[in-house]
C-alpha cells in the first residue's frame, strides 16, 4: 500500500507536469483524459503504462492509487458542471426540451414545464409536436425530426402553443444536439413566449394605420384646400398676364409684373403645404434644369420690396460676380428656401435691415459651391435654441410663436431641401444682435447663353467711371461698392449728404469731378431731393449724372416738374442688378449730357448784383440749398432763423426781397409778414415770397392773406424761383 504522504506527492508532480495548479485542479476534461489514460496502464497497455510511469517517474503501486483518486475528482467535477449546468437550464425563462428521434420529449427545464401546463411524470410520454402548431407550410411532423437529426436547423417566428384549446404565440428553434454522451441521437427543442411582443405588433399596426388614415385625410384636405385658393390665385396670375400684354406705362408694367411674380410666389407657398407631405413620405423629386440664378435672387426684390418698405426696413441684396450666371438646379426650390429665409428674418426684425447675399466659396471648371445668406438685424436667437429652429413645427420658443405667430414649417422644409440637394443648412446668431441663416449647396455649371451674356457684357462695359455712392446705410454702400468694382467703376462712399458734399469739393480740388451719383432719398438732417438740389447749384456737379434710389417707390410721376429734372434715373430699392447696370450702361453711353446742358440754358438769366435778399429760414439744410441758389445768381443773402429776427433784421436794414419761410418756431411767416407790413407804413412795399411745403388748397390764400406777394412751394423749383424772383424783382 502506498503512503499518502508519497501519494500526494506523486500528485503534485503529475499536477505539475501537466502544467496545472494544486489549488485550481484541471476542468472535467483533463481529468477524464488522465483518468483514460491511467485505465489504460492498468489494463495491459504495457506501453501506454511504461511511458506514463517513466514521465510521472511513480511505481506501479502509485499509480494504481492516483487512478483511484482520480477517478474520484472526475466524478465529483462531473457532477458539479452538471448540478451547475441543470441551474442555469432551470433559471432561463426560455422553455428547453431533449427530444428522441421519436419525437418525444425526454428532458423539460422548469420553464417548458410551466409553458407546456404539465408535471414531469406526464410529460415524457407525449410527443412535442402534440403541443406546438407550426406555421412552415408542408410541413410533417416527422420530417421535422428527421431534418434535425441531419443536421438541419428549424426556425419558426410564428408558431402557436396549444394549451387547453388557446393558443399562445411562440417562437421555436428546432436543432441536432452535437457531441452527444449519450448512444442515441437527439434534438433540442427552444421556444419562447411572444405574446406580449405581437401585442405589441399589433397595437403598432393599429397606430400605423391610423397614422395612414389621418395622413390620408390630411392630404385630401390639403388638396381640397390647394384647389379652393388656386383657382383664385391662377385668376390673380392669369390677368395679370394679359394685362402685361397691353399698353401700359413703364411704371404700370413694373407694377403688373410685381403683382404677377408675387402670386406666383404666394403659389410656391402654397405648393409647400404639400411639399412638406411629399418629404416627409420620400416622394419630393427636384429638377435638374439650367438656370439664371441672378434672376431667382432678384425676384426676392421685387416679391418683398413693398412689404420691407411699409415697415420701414431695408432690404439689400448682393450676388457675387464671380458666379456663374446659368447653374443646374431647381429654381424654385432654391426660391422657396430663400423666400422662407427672408420672411422668417422679417417677422422678426422691427429696426434696421435684411441683406442677402451670394457668394462663391469653391470653384472647379465643373462645379461651384455656392453660399446663400440672408443676414437680419432683429432679435437673435439662443445658442440653447439654435438646433431647434429647424425642427417641424417648432420656433425658439412658444412666447415667440405667440408675439410673432407662425409654425416654424419654413426652416424645416427648407432644411430637409437643402439636404435633399446635398448642401447644409446652419444659423449663426446672439441674442439682440441679429441672426444670419445659410446654406450651401454644390451645383453643375451650365454654358448655356454663356457667349451672349460675355457679349452683352463687353458692349456695355464701363471705363473706370468715378461713382459717388450717398447712402447712411452702410451694408448697402459695401454691396453696391462691390457690385460697381466688379463692372469696372470707380465707386466712393459717403454716409451723409455733407459728407459727400465734402468728398465732392475734395475730388473738385484735384481737378476731377464724378460722372455720376447715386443718392439715397430716405437720410437723416437732408433727404435725396434736398441733397440733390443743393449739388445740382455747384460748379463741380454741373456734368454728373445723378440717380434717386428710394425704399419709398418713388416714380417720375409722383414728383413735380422740378423734382424730375433733379435726377437722371430714379430706381426703387432694393436695386436689381440688372436694371442697375442697365441704367448705368444707357447714361454713360447716350446723349443726355447734351440734352441735360440744353435744359440748362432755357433757364432765365438773372443778375442779382447789388440786390439784397433776406433769407427768413429756420432749417439749416434748407437755409444751405437757398443760399447756394441765390449766391449763384449773385444776389447778397441775409439769414434770418425765424419770424421775431426777421421783423428785427428788417426794423434795422433794407432788402430788395424777402424770402419767408411759413412753418418756423417764436414766430411763423405769417405773423411776421403782418408785422412787416405794418412797419412799412408809408414806406415803399417789400416784395415778400413765401416759402412752404404745404400746396393744398387754401395755402396760397393763406399766404396772400397775410400779406405776402407770391409763394413757392418746396422742394423748390430752381426754374421756378428764378421766374418768381425776376418778376417780382423786375
Amino acid at each position: 500500500m502506498i503512503e499518502p504522504k508519497k501519494t500526494h506527492s506523486s500528485l503534485k508532480r503529475i499536477l505539475k507536469r501537466l502544467k496545472l495548479s494544486e489549488e485550481t485542479p484541471p476542468d472535467a476534461t483533463a481529468w477524464q483524459s488522465l483518468l483514460t489514460r491511467l485505465n489504460n496502464s492498468f489494463q495491459g497497455h504495457d506501453d501506454e503504462r511504461y511511458m506514463l510511469e517513466r514521465s510521472l517517474q511513480i511505481s506501479s503501486d502509485e499509480m494504481k492509487d492516483l487512478n483511484e483518486k482520480i477517478q474520484r475528482q472526475s466524478k465529483s467535477k462531473l457532477a458539479e458542471q452538471k448540478q451547475k449546468f441543470e441551474s442555469v437550464l432551470e433559471a432561463l425563462s426560455d422553455g428547453i426540451c431533449e427530444i428522441d428521434c421519436q419525437g418525444k420529449i425526454i428532458y423539460a427545464n422548469q420553464a417548458a414545464l410551466e409553458m407546456l401546463a404539465h408535471f414531469k411524470n406526464t410529460i415524457y410520454s407525449q410527443h412535442f409536436y402534440d403541443f406546438f402548431k407550426f406555421s412552415v407550410p408542408n410541413i410533417s411532423n416527422e420530417s421535422i425530426i428527421k431534418d434535425a437529426l441531419s443536421g438541419i436547423t428549424l426556425h419558426d417566428d410564428s408558431a402557436n402553443l396549444i394549451q387547453h384549446q388557446k393558443n399562445t404565440p411562440v417562437s421555436l428553434m428546432i436543432s441536432p444536439i452535437t457531441n452527444n454522451t449519450s448512444d442515441k441521437d437527439t434534438v433540442a427543442l427552444i421556444f419562447r413566449n411572444i405574446s406580449r411582443q405581437k401585442r405589441y405588433e399589433k397595437e403598432l399596426l393599429t397606430a400605423k394605420e391610423l397614422a395612414e388614415s389621418g395622413s390620408k385625410a390630411k392630404s385630401e384636405f390639403l388638396s381640397t384646400m390647394s384647389h379652393e385658393i388656386r383657382t383664385p390665385l391662377n385668376g390673380v396670375i392669369g390677368m395679370s398676364s394679359l394685362l402685361a400684354d397691353t399698353d401700359l406705362t413703364d411704371e404700370q408694367m413694373e407694377f403688373t409684373h410685381t403683382i404677377k411674380r408675387s402670386g406666383e410666389a404666394l403659389l410656391s407657398i402654397i405648393n409647400d403645404i404639400l411639399d412638406f407631405s411629399k418629404i416627409e413620405a420620400g416622394e419630393m423629386e427636384l429638377e435638374d434644369i439650367s438656370f439664371d440664378i441672378f434672376d431667382v435672387l432678384e425676384d426676392l426684390i421685387d416679391i418683398f420690396g413693398i412689404q420691407f418698405n411699409e415697415k420701414k426696413l431695408e432690404l439689400i441684396s448682393f450676388t457675387s460676380p464671380k458666379i456663374p450666371r446659368y447653374i443646374y438646379g431647381d429654381p424654385t426650390r432654391i426660391r422657396q428656401i430663400l423666400i422662407n429665409l427672408v420672411g422668417n428674418a422679417y417677422k422678426f426684425t422691427e429696426l434696421g435691415e435684411v441683406a442677402i447675399s451670394a457668394e462663391n466659396i469653391h470653384s472647379t471648371d465643373e462645379k461651384v459651391t455656392i453660399r446663400f445668406s440672408v443676414r437680419d438685424t432683429g432679435i437673435g436667437v439662443a445658442k440653447d435654441k439654435q438646433q431647434k429652429m429647424f425642427q417641424s413645427f417648432s420656433q425658439a420658443d412658444g412666447g415667440t410663436t405667440r408675439e410673432y405667430g407662425g409654425t416654424g414649417l419654413g426652416l424645416s422644409i427648407s432644411k430637409k431641401l437643402v439636404e435633399m440637394m446635398g448642401g447644409s443648412i446652419g444659423i449663426d446668431s446672439l441674442i439682440g444682435e441679429g441672426s444670419t441663416f445659410w446654406f450651401e449647396v454644390t451645383f453643375e455649371k451650365s454654358t448655356k447663353n454663356h457667349s451672349q451674356i460675355i457679349k452683352s457684357n463687353q458692349e456695355k462695359s464701363f471705363h473706370n467711371q468715378k461713382v459717388l455712392i450717398v447712402d447712411d446705410n452702410n451694408t448697402n454702400c459695401l454691396m453696391l461698392k462691390k457690385q460697381l468694382e466688379a463692372w469696372k467703376l470707380e465707386p466712393y462712399i459717403a454716409n451723409s449728404g455733407t459728407r459727400a458734399m465734402i468728398l465732392i469739393n475734395l475730388i473738385y480740388h484735384k481737378n476731377e469731378t464724378f460722372d455720376l451719383i447715386i443718392i439715397d432719398m430716405q437720410m437723416p438732417q437732408m433727404n435725396g431731393l434736398e441733397f440733390a438740389q443743393i449739388i445740382k447749384q455747384m460748379p463741380s456737379c454741373i456734368d454728373a449724372k445723378l440717380i434717386l434710389s428710394s425704399s419709398s417707390h418713388i416714380s417720375k410721376s409722383s414728383l413735380t416738374p422740378a423734382e424730375r429734372n433733379l435726377f437722371d434715373a430714379i430706381l426703387s430699392k432694393p436695386l436689381r442688378q440688372t436694371t442697375l447696370r442697365k441704367t448705368l450702361s444707357e447714361l454713360f453711353h447716350s446723349s443726355l449730357k447734351n440734352q441735360r446742358s440744353n435744359k440748362k440754358e432755357t433757364f432765365i438769366t438773372l443778375d442779382g448784383k447789388n440786390k439784397k435778399i433776406l433769407l427768413v429760414e429756420d432749417n439749416k439744410i434748407n437755409q444751405l440749398l437757398a443760399v447756394k441758389i441765390l449766391e449763384k445768381l449773385s444776389f447778397n443773402v441775409e439769414i434770418a432763423e425765424n419770424g421775431q429776427l426777421a421783423v428785427e433784421a428788417f426794423e434795422s436794414g433794407t432788402y430788395d426781397l424777402i424770402l419767408m419761410d411759413c412753418q418756423m418756431p417764436v414766430l411763423d411767416g405769417y405773423e411776421a409778414t403782418k408785422q412787416i407790413r405794418l412797419l412799412e407804413k408809408n414806406k415803399a412795399s417789400t416784395p415778400i415770397i413765401g416759402l412752404t411745403a404745404n400746396a393744398m388748397k387754401g395755402d396760397r390764400e393763406a399766404c396772400i392773406d397775410s400779406g405776402m406777394n407770391d409763394y413757392v412751394t418746396k422742394p423748390i423749383d430752381v426754374k421756378f424761383l428764378q421766374n418768381t424772383l425776376a418778376k417780382w424783382l423786375n
